[in-house]
């Protein structure tokens, strides 16, 4: 809707209506900056909240208390007040394969899920498991990323062997602890064969060739992803070799 101000001065129904517009918007912006307040906040949500401000948890289901937003994520902590404030990551997607998730945790390579939730307007609520002393892959010491490769590409073969697909296979995406491997954000996993990748992809990650937009996910894909976090890895440990005195000697030794 355009309001054509430029001629307002002599249409002074035109003005109100403007202004009317206008007053209208501050008080949107208002509302939201208090909403957001309260997001921040530890602010309990009710199941049996229905005026549209929070995400509609199905009833008698369960009811939250989230705690902090993790920083640069749509997830949240938070904990279930009705099961001994058992602590859970809540997520907000766009897309979720429900299939995939709980076909992995049952195999033992992801978190438990408890509820996928479509909550209108496009997003999904996904509340699951929080994996306490899990750590993502990107933030291992180099010699401890490479100890947990036999086991990541197993549950790699576990995901594929269940007919499943991921397709964002990455290091943050894959968590570690002890010996254990979980696979997180299953936005676009799902059925191999079925499973495509988005209509927007970030175009300066090095995805396995092949990969493109709205295309199918294929198990290759997933395998090329997880080798090339350890062949990152390896590379870099050998050009830092080059700078050990060891080295140095005996490569002057054979020249």
């Amino acid at each position: 809707m355009i309001v054509p101000l430029d001629r307002a001065i002599y249409d002074s129904e035109t003005v109100r209506y403007a202004a009317c517009i206008l007053q209208a918007l501050n008080i949107c912006v208002q509302d939201l900056e208090q909403y957001y307040e309260n997001v921040m906040s530890n602010k309990q949500i009710s199941p049996e909240v229905s005026n549209g401000r929070f995400p509609r948890i199905l009833k008698d289901i369960m009811l939250l208390q989230y705690k902090e937003r993790l920083p640069g994520t749509c997830l949240w902590l938070a904990d279930m007040t009705d099961n001994n404030n058992q602590r859970i990551i809540v997520k907000f997607t766009c897309q979720y394969s429900e299939v995939a998730h709980r076909k992995c945790a049952e195999l033992g390579i992801a978190p438990i899920l408890f509820l996928s939730h479509n909550i209108g307007y496009g997003w999904w609520i996904v509340l699951m498991e929080y994996l306490e002393g899990f750590t993502p892959l990107h933030k291992l010491e180099n010699d401890v990323l490479i100890a947990t490769e036999t086991a990541v590409m197993l549950a790699v073969q576990k995901l594929h062997g269940a007919g499943l697909v991921h397709g964002d296979l990455r290091s943050p995406n894959i968590l570690w602890k002890d010996g254990q491997v979980k696979f997180v954000d299953f936005d676009w996993a799902g059925v191999n064969g079925d499973a495509t990748y988005p209509t927007s992809m970030n175009p300066n990650i090095n995805w396995a060739p092949g990969v493109g937009l709205c295309k199918h996910i294929k198990p290759e894909h997933d395998i090329y992803m997880v080798e090339s976090i350890y062949k990152e890895v390896s590379h870099t440990k050998q050009n830092l070799s080059e700078w050990n005195p060891l080295y140095i000697i005996k490569h002057y030794q054979h020249t």
